[in-house]
């Protein structure tokens, strides 16, 4: 009996050995348990990752994680996202959690970029392009937010009564522009329509102590100008953006440049467009004419601009003029006339409806100015000359044919109703080998094998 006894004992204590738990063994829910015949879950020990049923060291503890998934989710082994911008602190360069997709980015709002890439845009920071990207409502040349001391402020509904702030703007272009300085020179308009008077706005020396003006529009209009006055005199250095100058109920041209200025996004509507005696560089320029657009005495260099109307487009006397990807069209005379000024116009589109005799499209009195990789239609009847006395590259004039260019039919879509691109069948398309790296509209170049003659790059 005590034998028997003691045989049992033995095998109690054998049954119960063989039950001992496995210290590295894990299970992390109902029914992972229950497969492996466990009736609740065993998790491993604090730092160890349950894998396969065993604890181990988990891979991204000792792998790390990327931005991308950055938080080490220790009991699956698995890295998952953040939920705090804490969790990106490891990632000096993408240090921002996007709490949408978990990631580590470098920056959700533009509170999150510094002042040398002040703009956020698809989580990465960079310089600013455009004015409204800016809380002060001005981006600088280098592509910074320029700071709100340096602006002076002006609105429709404002008091030309200082201190001209953000909070407390100016009314008027020149009572603003008086409030200049060389540390304060950037001019930002509320958007509106602002009225100079019939004397028009100057703005020279007596005006400013700033070395240069920067106008930040905001896509405003502004009035004013007679016969005997323009809209706008710029007599100091200025970069003008989004702004419209209206001087249609005078009769004198819009905007008068006397010193070297930069336009960008400007709208131009007078008697006559622009008078330039300075120098010029202007991008995505409108002007709408009764006369003359662009008076040109000085130095003008024009990328992306529409001229409209008016007995020519361009009048450039003396100085130079550099046109590229040019749309002028709907002249009653010589479209574009160069009387001793040198320089070029490139991818560029004349259509003139003018009658007469004297040429339709360019007149050159100068053998220094070349017309090359364009387009000159002077569909009158009865045809008149298209190009006189310019040097032709590798462009269409036409319909009356001139040594050095091709003659044949353009197929613009439809000039009557001013859609100046080109057809499916067009001569102009795939023609040249290099070009400008966008069209009059911003379309990239080229679009096809090679580059389109002309204004307009056809998809």
């Amino acid at each position: 009996m005590t034998h028997a006894i003691a045989c049992l004992v033995i095998a109690f204590t054998l049954a119960a050995g063989c039950t001992k738990e496995n210290a590295a063994f894990c299970c992390i829910d109902p029914a992972d348990c229950a497969a492996q015949g466990v009736d609740e879950s065993r998790l491993c020990t604090d730092g160890l990752s349950c894998i396969a049923n065993e604890c181990v060291a988990p891979m991204c503890a000792t792998s790390g994680c990327t931005p991308a998934a950055p938080v080490c989710e220790v009991a699956t082994d698995v890295c998952v996202g953040c939920s705090d911008s804490t969790e990106c602190m490891r990632f000096p360069a993408t240090d921002v959690c996007d709490m949408t997709s978990g990631a580590c980015v470098e920056c959700v709002s533009n509170m999150d970029c510094d002042t040398a890439k002040p703009v956020c845009d698809a989580m990465a920071c960079r310089t600013c392009s455009l004015d409204s990207e800016c809380l002060s409502g001005a981006c600088a040349d280098d592509g910074t937010c320029v700071a709100e001391a340096n602006v002076v402020y002006l609105s429709p509904t404002g008091t030309n009564a200082l201190p001209c702030s953000k909070a407390q703007p100016c009314r008027s272009l020149l009572f603003s522009a008086q409030q200049t300085t060389p540390s304060r020179n950037h001019l930002v308009f509320a958007t509106g329509t602002y009225d100079s008077g019939m004397n028009g706005t100057s703005i020279g020396v007596s005006t400013t102590t700033a070395l240069k003006l920067i106008m930040h529009g905001a896509g405003s209009t502004l009035l004013g100008g007679s016969s005997d006055s323009p809209g706008l005199v710029l007599a100091v250095p200025t970069v003008l953006r989004d702004l419209e100058v209206n001087n249609l109920s005078g009769a004198n041209c819009a905007i008068d440049v006397y010193a070297t200025s930069t336009f960008e996004r400007v709208r131009v509507t007078g008697f006559d467009g622009l008078s330039v005696r300075g120098s010029l560089t202007a991008k995505h320029l409108v002007v709408n004419a009764q006369r003359y657009g662009i008076l040109n005495t000085g130095t003008v260099t024009v990328e992306r601009a529409t001229i409209r109307g008016g007995a020519s487009a361009i009048y450039s006397r003396l100085g130079s003029l550099d046109a590229t990807n040019l749309l002028a069209f709907g002249t009653t005379g010589i479209a574009i006339d160069i009387d001793g000024s040198s320089g070029t116009l490139a991818f560029s589109t004349v259509h003139s409806i003018a009658g007469g005799t004297d040429p339709a499209g360019v007149r050159c009195l100068s053998a220094q100015f070349t017309i090359r990789s364009s387009i000159v239609w002077t569909p009158t009847s009865p045809s008149r000359v298209g190009v006189t006395g310019c040097n032709l590259v590798t462009s269409i004039v036409g319909p009356t044919a001139v040594a050095g260019a091709m003659s044949s039919d353009p197929l613009l879509v439809n000039p009557v109703t001013n859609d100046f691109h080109l057809s499916s069948g067009s001569p102009a398309r795939d023609v040249v080998d290099s070009g400008p790296p966008s069209d009059f509209e911003g379309d990239a170049r080229p679009r096809g094998v090679r580059f389109d003659l002309g204004a307009d790059e056809a998809p």
